[in-house]
C-alpha cells in the first residue's frame, strides 16, 4: 500500500486513506 500512495495516482491515495479510515473505525489498525 505504501509502494502504491507513493507511485499511484491521486485517486489511489484517496482510496487508500479511506480504507484506512474504515478499518481504523472497525478496531483493525492499533497505532
Amino acid at each position: 500500500m505504501i509502494k502504491v500512495a507513493i507511485n499511484g495516482s491521486q485517486k489511489w491515495n484517496i482510496f487508500g486513506t479511506l480504507i484506512a479510515i474504515d478499518s481504523e473505525k472497525r478496531g483493525v489498525y492499533n497505532d
